[in-house]
């Protein structure tokens, strides 16, 4: 859905991410890690020519950067995307329409989510007394 290239990380590449963060814009380094780990950031969607915010993700452990606007990443990012087995992907798209058609795929899957799916099912597992249910209806 979001059209792009893999340029690390393909050992990855079949994981489950469900919490995107546009990256902020400016305010330094150490701003942005306390944005990304306070958000608990596991994808970093933002504009391929910001090394910066780059580093700064993969300084706060995010599991996945999403680069926009068909830009590269430096020689830098990338090796420590690979040293750090973090995929990064270039868009063509623009940030803004990264995230739409991200947001779009997250509603499609819902809680169909194998992580919702197995929350859900601890939860329910958890709060409910299944002994007296079956009890209840003769079981």
């Amino acid at each position: 859905m979001l059209p792009g290239e893999l340029l690390s990380g393909r050992n990855k590449d079949a994981e489950t991410i469900e919490n995107f963060c546009v990256s902020p814009i400016g305010g330094g380094i150490e701003n942005d890690i306390r944005y990304f780990n306070q958000n608990k950031c596991k994808a970093v969607v933002t504009s391929g020519d910001r090394t910066d915010i780059h580093l700064a993700a993969l300084d706060a452990d995010a599991e996945c950067l999403i680069l926009t606007g068909h830009l590269y990443p430096s020689d830098i990012v990338l090796a420590k995307a690979e040293e750090k087995s973090v995929p990064v992907m270039v868009a063509r798209d623009d940030t803004l329409k990264a995230m739409d058609k991200i947001r779009r795929l997250q509603e499609h899957f819902g809680i169909h989510a194998p992580s919702k799916v197995k929350e859900a099912i601890r939860i329910v597992q958890k709060n409910i007394n299944f002994k007296a249910v079956y009890k209840k209806i003769g079981l």
